[in-house]
């Protein structure tokens, strides 16, 4: 493999890694119901950290795209692969029930 096809691939894998991560910290951040822009805090803490216990890999997290939009599409994308899913699961289904659950309405507490 000649050098230019190795720092190609390098790059790739950057990127592709700086994207999973990205989608990880929109999980946490959907998963504990934190406002999106949290991101950019999140990014800036990884920033400062990696300044102080790798300097050399400071680049390599600033790739990471964790701006409120990008959050936002990065939740929506799992939302619409989690929905996606089940719906592939449930096409397997050879029957299923529903029960609905009417708050207070046979409670005996007073």
């Amino acid at each position: 493999m000649s050098s230019k096809q190795s720092v190609f691939t390098k790059k790739i894998a950057e990127n592709e890694a700086a994207t999973r991560a990205s989608f990880r910290v929109a999980h946490m951040l959907a998963k504990k119901g934190k406002p999106f822009i949290d991101g950019e805090l999140i990014k800036r803490c990884l920033k400062e950290v990696a300044k102080e216990m790798c300097p050399e890999k400071v680049d390599v997290f600033s790739v990471i795209s964790l701006s409120a939009n990008t959050v936002a599409r990065r939740v929506e994308n799992l939302e619409r692969n989690i929905v996606s899913q089940l719906k592939d699961k449930a096409r397997e289904f050879e029957c299923f029930s529903v029960r609905h659950v009417v708050p207070n309405c046979c409670s005996s507490e007073e």
